[in-house]
């Protein structure tokens, strides 16, 4: 028997959250609701933490999701719907993180 499980992170466990239709739907959903939410990225960047992590992004979480917001938007600079789509992308890359993967 086995009481307790400890955690164990692979390769394949992360491909699979990035590449299943499933976590693709979710990031697609909270993306939208995150890029229709008013006000400034930075309230929205505030929104994302607190619906995912229930509580507000550190400094460094803002600034690095600023700046992939920015690169993302800057690969279809003449998109008018690259914003929604960077939202999208980063909302991906927010539910694949180990604080919400993992419950400690």
């Amino acid at each position: 028997n086995c009481t307790r499980r400890g955690e164990a992170t692979v390769a394949t466990q992360a491909l699979a959250m990035l590449n299943s239709p499933f976590v693709e739907t979710a990031a697609v959903a909270l993306g939208d609701r995150i890029a229709a939410a008013a006000g400034a990225r930075a309230g929205r960047i505030d929104f994302a933490y607190e619906v995912l992590f229930a509580r507000p992004p550190r400094e460094s979480e803002r600034v690095a999701i600023d700046r992939f917001l920015d690169e993302c938007m800057a690969l279809t600079p003449n998109d008018p719907s690259a914003e929604q789509s960077a939202w999208r992308h980063a909302a991906l890359t927010l539910l694949n993180t180990n604080e919400f993967i993992f419950v400690d």
